[in-house]
């Protein structure tokens, strides 16, 4: 969060660019390992707080393009990007601009994975709300969701892994929140804050 003015979340980007970047790194880098380590073929990823939080979408979108290029290129069959499209853009031009591991083979059985490619429609005004996401990852026939989610209260890091199932959405304080079962698990989801309450 880079926004003052929010009152439910405190600032938490660091003012250092350079441990900025480090820090939206580590947790797209959770989110790609998270996805390849549950075996699945396509990620559905939007433009996480570039909108009330105030992240740059461009900054956002060429470090997650960057990291998807260096560390999981050839990993992920697709990858779906929604959201701001100055995102969708940096992602596209990071990946295909981090030319460093360009030789580096698919998984074997499988050809090179197509580059990320932003998703049709009209740019968004905001960060989609996860329903959004989960409806892309459900057009997709995507079969599992994973996501990280860090708690600002804590210090660790837990992962969400579990297949898309008994999705309900509710509405409380005015905005949607969302209900996820995983492994006969009831999970409320704040993605605009990326917390998640069991």
């Amino acid at each position: 969060n880079k926004n003052s003015d929010m009152r439910d979340a405190p600032v938490d980007a660091p003012a250092d660019e350079n441990l900025y970047r480090e820090q939206v790194e580590a947790k797209f880098r959770s989110v790609l390992a998270a996805a390849v380590k549950a075996g699945s073929t396509a990620l559905v990823i939007c433009d996480v707080g570039c909108g009330v939080y105030k992240n740059e979408p461009d900054v956002v979108g060429s470090i997650l393009g960057k990291v998807l290029k260096q560390e999981f290129w050839g990993q992920l069959q697709e990858v779906s990007l929604c959201g701001q499209f100055k995102f969708q853009n940096a992602v596209v031009a990071a990946a295909q601009n981090h030319a460093k591991l360009e030789s580096l083979p698919a998984r074997p059985s499988q050809g090179p994975p197509p580059p990320p490619r932003p998703s049709a429609g009209p740019p968004a005004s905001g960060p989609p709300k996860l329903k959004e996401v989960l409806a892309a990852a459900a057009r997709k026939k995507a079969q599992e969701v994973v996501w990280e989610f860090r708690d600002q209260g804590a210090a660790s890091a837990w992962q969400a892994l579990g297949r898309m199932q008994d999705v309900e959405e509710a509405h409380k304080d005015g905005q949607s929140d969302i209900r996820l079962v995983i492994d006969n698990q009831l999970m409320a989801i704040d993605f605009n804050t990326m917390t998640a309450q069991s």
